[in-house]
Formats: structure tokens, sequence, C-alpha cells
């Protein structure tokens, strides 16, 4: 989570997160679904801990995959509370799950 600044103090609650699948081509990314996660560690190094089914888009109970079409998330777009001048401000920012170098 390095380059997260500006972090109000509401981003140590549970962070509203959402799992996309990334399309190729023309193709939109597809969503899919709605998550939660925390924060941990100390300013300028945050780790998110989020549940393994989140990020393996599978059910932790069998390992079969959670969707018919068997997509699983590529990235995580991840909602923080931003410092703004009315308070907060929502800052959504996304988090690639695989390093794209092979």
């Amino acid at each position: 989570m390095r380059g997260v600044r500006s972090t109000h103090t509401l981003s140590f609650g549970a962070l509203y997160i959402e799992a996309w699948h990334r399309s190729l081509g023309e193709a939109k990314d597809t969503l899919l679904g709605p998550a939660t996660g925390f924060l941990v560690g100390f300013p300028g190094d945050y780790w998110l801990v989020t549940a393994w089914h989140v990020l393996s888009g599978r059910r932790s109970d069998n390992g079969e995959a959670m969707r018919d079409d068997g997509l699983r998330p590529d990235y995580l777009r991840v909602r923080f509370a931003g410092e703004g001048d009315d308070g907060f401000r929502p800052i959504n920012r996304d988090f690639e799950l695989y390093n794209e170098e092979f």
C-alpha cells in the first residue's frame, strides 16, 4: 500500500474493496464482487488484510471457483477516506494482484 498518502483516520477501520477481473481488448473489466478489509502497519508502510477467497476467487470450503465462468480477480479497487477541506473524501486506488512481468 506504499504511496497511499493523506489517509484519513477513517481508513483504519473497515475498508470497502471491489475485486475486478481485467478484460482483454476493448471489453470492459468485470466487477466480481464487493468485499471488506483493513490496514495494518505503520505510517508509510501499510498492508491490506482481506479474506483469501477475495484474492483467489475460490470457495474456502472446497477450493472451487466462486463463479460459473471461472473468472478470478486481477486487481482490487480499495476505497480510502482521504483528507479534504470538508473532512474527508473517498479515494479509489487500484492494486494489481499479479506481476505482469514473466
